[in-house]
């Protein structure tokens, strides 16, 4: 059952703006990062793609402006900590964003280092978790999409960063988990 929907600070809106924050962080201390990683022309693949998650991003946005979180409910808490736990590997991602000493050379530090796409774990790790605090089964919905998307940006991310970085790029491939775990060792 979905909760009763009302406008109100306490609201799902507030994991969204988390995940939007960087973007202004990045724009504004590390603009030479955004423009790497804007570089080249995209795909209509990938264009389709952006859109998509642009325009998702905007719908889940309005639906949780009236989404409240269910304090005190036992599953707020569980679901807070997921979102907790998310948003820290996300915020490990940005943090290692902004310190990028050699644009050059990947980024293989922070939650990178268990990772290749630290911010798309945590950003749908933070949802999930935002999901169970609200009791919301569209919120949830809106997580897997999300990751859906996100999946099918993965490769083609991936094989940009073997063609920008080389072998460097191609040792990370190896060692460190797409989605989420231990690295292996490099040999």
């Amino acid at each position: 059952m979905e909760p009763q929907l009302g406008l109100g600070i306490l609201n799902a809106w507030l994991f969204f703006l988390l995940d939007w924050l960087p973007m202004p962080l990045l724009r504004h201390f590390r603009p030479d990062v955004l423009r790497l990683l804007n570089s080249g022309e995209p795909t209509v693949e990938q264009r389709r793609r952006r859109t998509a998650v642009w325009l998702l991003f905007l719908a889940g946005f309005v639906y949780a402006l009236f989404l409240p979180l269910r304090v005190g409910a036992p599953w707020f808490y569980i679901g807070m900590t997921i979102a907790l736990v998310g948003f820290c590997f996300y915020g490990s991602a940005v943090r290692a964003m902004l310190a990028w000493p050699d644009l050059n050379r990947p980024i293989v530090n922070g939650s990178y280092r268990f990772s290749r796409h630290p911010l798309y774990v945590g950003e749908v790790v933070m949802f999930a978790g935002a999901a169970v605090a609200s009791s919301s089964v569209l919120l949830a919905a809106y997580a897997v999409a999300m990751f859906v998307l996100h999946a099918s940006n993965a490769e083609s991310e991936e094989a940009d960063c073997v063609e920008r970085y080389g072998e460097t790029y191609a040792d990370y491939l190896g060692r460190t988990p797409r989605w989420l775990g231990l690295p292996h060792s490099g040999g």
